[in-house]
């Protein structure tokens, strides 16, 4: 994923924030110590803290946020250690939500009470299956995006582990998806303050591209949101789907920062590679 190196070059999420919805954090992880500016919930009949908590109940949003913001402390450390995170449960105790009006909401209050949000996670879990581009089938849920893109915020979502070789929603292979990133096998922050080990699934590729976001934004702050998103995009590598036969890109932070911003020797060590 390439994220790493930009530590060296100062990327590590200083004066940046980002926005997990999932099923909470463990707000009491030595690894996320002062840098849970927020929280929120809206999962209707789930919010065993209330409206203005997030405590995790389940363990992903836990294990979701040590690998985009986890400081190293217990845990290994995650990609950015030093960013400012917004912790908002949408997921109940058995990983689920219930409706994406839930999800809409969510996104829409972290627009209004973090406007200075630069990236916004969502790997939720549904069984449900959408075969055609995923704008055609919730226009609000669209809508409450492009309102976080146009306040600077790149928006990464799972693309879920069912299997499908067409659907996208929980379909990592569907030709909407957009980008690959690592998501086997992982150690990160679990609850109770612990380690949560052999982590797999499209969730925790997502927190990658949110972290590269923001790696890509703190050390190109003139970028737009489109800039950030298609250098990602424009990965050198390309991994095919043995199902589908279709080839993804596969993220590459390092390769997209220099087509943002010259990078300097001591990072990548010749300033050619």
């Amino acid at each position: 994923n390439g994220v790493t190196p930009l530590l060296s070059g100062g990327a590590d999420g200083s004066g940046m924030k980002v926005a997990v919805l999932d099923s909470g954090i463990d707000t009491d992880h030595p690894d996320f110590a002062g840098r849970i500016v927020a929280q929120a919930c809206f999962c209707s009949g789930c919010c065993p803290g209330g409206s203005n908590a997030a405590e995790d109940n389940n363990g992903h949003g836990t294990w979701v946020s040590g690998i985009l913001a986890g400081n190293g402390d217990v845990a290994p450390r995650g990609a950015l250690p030093a960013v400012q995170i917004v912790a908002v449960k949408v997921l109940d105790a058995n990983q689920s939500f219930q409706n994406l009006s839930s999800i809409i909401s969510a996104l829409d209050w972290v627009r209004v009470n973090h406007p200075d949000v630069d990236a916004v996670n969502m790997s939720l879990g549904t069984a449900q299956l959408f075969s055609g581009v995923c704008d055609s089938n919730s226009g609000s849920l669209t809508t409450a995006i492009n309102n976080l893109r146009n306040i600077g915020a790149v928006v990464s979502a799972s693309s879920g582990n069912q299997r499908s070789s067409s659907s996208m929603a929980t379909a990592m292979r569907s030709t909407t998806t957009d980008l690959y990133a690592a998501g086997a096998y992982l150690t990160s922050t679990a609850m109770g303050g612990g380690i949560g080990t052999n982590l797999h699934g499209t969730s925790f590729a997502s927190p990658m591209v949110a972290a590269c976001a923001i790696a890509l934004k703190q050390a190109a702050p003139n970028s737009t949101v489109a800039e950030r998103e298609n250098a990602m995009r424009n990965a050198p590598t390309q991994v095919t789907d043995t199902v589908s036969g279709r080839s993804y890109p596969f993220l590459d932070c390092m390769n997209a920062l220099s087509q943002l911003v010259a990078i300097p020797d001591p990072v990548f060590g010749n300033g050619f590679e």
